[in-house]
């Protein structure tokens, strides 16, 4: 049916393309009454497959898919008189046959709206992305609904979704075929225009405009990786759009969703250039994919800290309202790495010592063993709701091959969309138990024989060959729940490899990780942290500006006063 159907638009659209060209300026009204006859049909089959799905999903009895309807606004099952020949139980061969003739058919709803646009001006892409966005939700393993999604994006200009979506359509279990050439076509173009050196583009999107200059940087950067060869100004690069990126964070200028989609980019390119490359951990694509998501990581949690100290500093009396505006955009972002770290920490720890890389590594662990530690430390854990549905970024991950090791299979989540979001929690309790759960990942890389942080007086801290390298105590009480046996472990863990030895820092030392020269990209970063927070006076290297603004918020939060958190897990 569909076949037929999109044979009859094909016609319409090379007939109106043929009229416009030839005889649109001197007829206009002829061309317009051509126009409303190809958006008429295009009402009218839209209405036919709206109507197909309500009464599939009624003859077959699947309240599961009430939902769907629901969205159309039409009667649900009950209010729909079942035909005689209804079933009330199918079996669940009949089911997923069901559900996927659901899904194709909420595709083809979204390229009808897709074209229904094409004449006219401006543009209305809701109605498409919504059709779309109810096919991933139906079936997350399905790379077809982000692939149209991408088609989208670039029609409106939009580079950056347009990457996302098409790495969202690859990094599925059910890839689209052809979305791997069109990533590989928008690369090219993107290195095309920065040959030509022509101007950031103007986005359509407010929330894109506001960092374009970012985004310019962010995809170019992404291209040159792609290409899997090595090129000599990757560390400049890098350390543009790092230092670009912490800026737009710290200007607030950069919206949760832009944030997001750029982490899921890094990971999913990562996950990509393993498939590509056989001997994936020496090809460059991998390697610099990799470099990428240990440094914007790093950027991050260097960004946040100052956030977390200002919390201290402006204590309210409720624990989610002390966290910043710009703290809480980040919190879906640090999460989404936070599990990317739970995935890929035996590839970190992997890397060899004294290469570039491995530097950066030891400032990731550094600044995450620091971050952890602030947040167990300001945030009471006691009284977190436990939530009945899935965070948004839990949510939009359901399918992403990448996390599959740590989200298991799940298949779809329809039940917060039966239920709708009447039910949801208080903003403020999403934030803790955004926190919590990011404690909560913390505490299980502890308990890993493999990762390099563990609890020491309920801090968590950093240990190289048994030295502790890691800011210590600082001063607030900081209670982590362990079971008996997650504390035996922990106990083992520190005697692993001989006694350890009293906190360099402790000692008024430089860190291990400082002690390493690191690469432009490493100072770079660090650099770009002292021009938000301030360099601290006396310092005259960049190893002692990192030493002290490590130790820096630590500093602070002991001259605030004392107060009680606890780590409930």
């Amino acid at each position: 049916m569909w076949g037929k159907h999109h044979r009859i638009i094909e016609q319409y659209r090379k007939t109106l393309t043929q009229f416009q060209d030839l005889r649109g300026k001197k007829r206009p009204v002829e061309l317009r009454k051509q126009q409303d006859a190809f958006v008429g049909f295009i009402k009218q089959i839209t209405r036919f497959y709206r109507s197909f799905i309500q009464r599939l999903i009624s003859h077959f009895q699947i309240k599961d898919l009430e939902w769907v309807v629901a969205k159309f606004h039409l009667p649900g099952i009950k209010a729909v008189n079942p035909p005689l020949d209804s079933v009330s139980n199918c079996d669940s061969e009949t089911r997923e046959h069901v559900i996927r003739s659901c899904h194709r058919t909420l595709v083809f709803l979204g390229d009808l709206s897709r074209y229904r646009e094409v004449p006219r001006k401006p543009k209305n892409w809701a109605p498409a992305n919504g059709y779309y966005t109810l096919a991933k939700k139906l079936i997350p393993s399905s790379g077809t609904p982000y692939n149209q999604l991408a088609v989208i994006a670039l029609n409106e200009g939009s580079t950056l979704s347009a990457t996302y979506h098409l790495y969202r359509a690859i990094s599925v279990s059910e890839p689209f075929p052809q979305a791997s050439d069109n990533l590989e076509i928008g690369f090219r173009k993107a290195l095309k225009h920065y040959k030509q050196q022509a101007p950031a583009p103007n986005y359509v999107r407010k929330e894109e405009q506001a960092v374009k200059d970012l985004i310019t940087l962010f995809v170019r950067l992404h291209a040159k990786c792609y290409a899997a060869r090595d090129f000599a100004d990757y560390e400049s690069l890098e350390s543009e759009m790092l230092t670009q990126l912490a800026q737009d964070l710290k200007d607030r200028n950069l919206s949760n969703g832009i944030l997001t989609k750029m982490v899921l980019i890094n990971i999913a390119a990562e996950s990509l250039a393993i498939k590509r490359a056989p001997g994936y951990t020496t090809s460059h694509s991998f390697t610099s994919f990799l470099r990428l998501n240990v440094s914007t990581f790093t950027t991050l949690h260097q960004v946040f800290q100052p956030e977390l100290e200002r919390a201290v500093g402006e204590r309210t009396s409720t624990d989610a309202e002390n966290l910043t505006a710009i703290g809480r955009r980040m919190l879906p972002s640090l999460r989404l790495y936070s599990t990317w770290l739970q995935v890929n920490h035996q590839t970190l720890v992997k890397q060899h010592a004294g290469t570039a890389i491995s530097v950066l590594i030891k400032q990731l662990w550094q600044t995450y063993a620091n971050t952890l530690s602030l947040l167990a430390a300001t945030f009471s854990m006691e009284n977190v709701p436990t939530l009945d549905y899935l965070l948004e970024e839990d949510d939009d991950t359901i399918g992403f091959r990448p996390f599959s090791l740590v989200n298991g299979t799940t298949v779809a989540n329809w039940k917060d969309e039966q239920r709708g979001e009447s039910d949801h929690v208080h903003p403020n309790e999403e934030v803790l138990a955004r926190i919590h759960f990011l404690l909560e990942d913390g505490k299980q890389l502890c308990l890993k024989e493999d990762v390099p942080i563990t609890i020491i007086d309920g801090t968590i801290t950093y240990k190289e060959e048994g030295i502790m390298t890691s800011t210590p105590s600082i001063g607030m009480n900081s209670n982590l729940n362990l079971t008996a046996d997650e504390s035996a472990f922990i106990n083992a863990k520190k005697t692993s490899d001989g006694s350890l030895a009293e906190s360099v820092l402790g000692q008024g030392g430089a860190s291990i990780v400082d002690s390493v020269t690191g690469s432009e990209t490493m100072h770079a970063m660090n650099r770009m942290v002292d021009s938000l927070v301030g360099p601290r006076e006396g310092a005259e290297t960049d190893d002692e500006i990192v030493y002290k603004r490590m130790l820096y918020p630590f500093l602070k939060s002991l001259r605030a006063s004392a107060y009680e958190s606890d780590w409930n897990v």
